[in-house]
């Protein structure tokens, strides 16, 4: 048994954790009732989880499920996978829980996780000095100790629990930057005036790149990003967005469903989408939810939302694009968007920029106030697409390239105004960073 948090935390680093969480148990944190991981879908923005699915769909209680890389670590120092572990994702309340975390396990500490019959319960459902540390690895193996109550290093950590939180961070380091670590970052690219157009390649060499489209290029490749269409965080747990504009793109998740979702974006487009010269057909236009648009004829509803609640009532359901005869043309299923908003989402950073011309050459340059996003959760996004405030905007198009071939272009882009950003947030802030030019 360790005998101390160091002890702990030294033991999960060395197996491959960066980032450290525990969650003081209550009585009814069980495998019965399994462990309860918040009351929103906040737990998505720390633990790493796999692919979305509804489950029970026509059930009493319909949910989502996502399989996680859960390792329990033994009193003794082994380490075994707990393959059946997965979290359970409850629209209806909403909450999100840990369950199958002790089938097929041997060294899973079931004596400390079994429910307690209610005639021999002390502490009405509360905490009970059980303790569940979790040390998160790169690539998204939880290492978990569960610590008995009772213990000196229950008593530690209990002592430093963050209360008003459902998870307490243990600071180790890691990859993972605190908002100062960023904003300084920011404040040194800002500093080097006009910067002009570069990318960096897959090889992670800075190369020029001449473009009138290259701001956000140019502030990744200052940052050291390689660009990539993963949906995950750019830098250090961060999501970082340069913009030029009020209108920011949020994301371009692809549709699972419907027409674009069983026959792909050139079909979609050939089928939807209007000419232009050349013969190169578009689909393009804002699309509002309960709004049509005059030049497609379509319009967005989100289907499976109750607005009046502001949660989910159909884990089936999602984003629909209704072509004029009311069929869906595309659609976004809730478990796909969840999935993509909870691991890139939960910390993010808009850096506004401008840009010129010099001698044909574009330069960018990055100013003030930069926006600052932290905490998020998935009906917040949904509430804001709801209420118009989120948008669909696509650029997709079929057209022909130089060399006399047809080419398909996909962007599926989710916008909003840059001024509206703060309501997809527990905190935001207008950050105006010191210049010294």
């Amino acid at each position: 048994m360790f005998d101390g948090k160091d002890t702990l935390v030294r033991f999960m680093t060395e197996h491959g954790a960066d980032r450290i969480l525990f969650k003081c148990l209550a009585e009814n944190d069980n495998s019965k009732q399994q462990i309860y991981f918040g009351g929103s879908f906040e737990a998505l923005n720390q633990i790493p989880f796999g692919e979305v699915y509804p489950d029970n769909i026509n059930g009493k209680v319909p949910n989502y499920k996502a399989a996680v890389q859960f390792y329990w670590i033994s009193y003794e120092g082994q380490i075994e996978c707990a393959p059946k572990a997965q979290l359970i994702l409850y629209p209806k309340y909403p909450e999100v829980r840990l369950s199958g975390f002790l089938q097929y396990c041997s060294i899973a500490p079931r004596e400390h996780l079994q429910p307690v019959p209610p005639g021999e319960r002390r502490y009405n459902n509360g905490k009970d000095g059980r303790v569940l540390v979790m040390g998160i690895c790169r690539d998204g193996k939880i290492l978990a100790y569960l610590v008995p109550a009772g213990s000196s290093l229950s008593d530690e950590l209990t002592s430093i629990a963050d209360n008003s939180s459902i998870f307490t961070c243990i600071e180790i380091g890691s990859r993972f930057a605190k908002k100062v670590s960023i904003l300084t970052k920011i404040q040194e690219i800002q500093n080097k005036g006009w910067i002009s157009g570069k990318r960096m390649n897959s090889q992670g060499k800075i190369v020029p790149y001449n473009a009138p489209n290259a701001g956000g290029y140019t502030f990744e490749a200052c940052m050291g990003i390689i660009p990539n269409g993963r949906a995950e965080p750019d830098w250090m747990g961060w999501e970082l967005k340069a913009f030029t504009s009020n209108r920011i793109t949020l994301m371009t998740p692809e549709p699972d469903a419907g027409y674009y979702g069983v026959h792909g974006v050139g079909s979609f487009v050939q089928r939807f989408g209007h000419a232009r010269e050349q013969g190169d057909l578009y689909f393009t236009g804002i699309h509002k939810c309960g709004s049509t648009n005059a030049r497609t004829g379509m319009s967005m509803i989100l289907y499976g939302y109750n607005e009046e609640t502001k949660r989910i009532i159909n884990v089936a359901g999602g984003l629909v694009l209704l072509d004029s005869y009311g069929e869906p043309a595309a659609v976004w299923t809730f478990a796909k968007l969840i999935e993509h908003w909870g691991k890139k989402h939960a910390h993010a950073v808009y850096i506004p920029y401008q840009k010129r011309i010099m001698n044909g050459e574009y330069q960018y340059r990055y100013v003030n106030p930069v926006k600052v996003g932290e905490g998020t959760d998935f009906n917040k996004f949904l509430n804001a697409f709801n209420n118009g405030v989120v948008f669909y905007d696509p650029a997709n198009k079929l057209f022909i390239n130089n060399k006399g071939n047809f080419q398909i272009k996909a962007r599926n882009q989710f916008r909003m105004m840059a001024n509206d950003l703060n309501v997809l947030y527990d905190n935001f802030s207008n950050e105006t960073l010191t210049l010294i030019l």
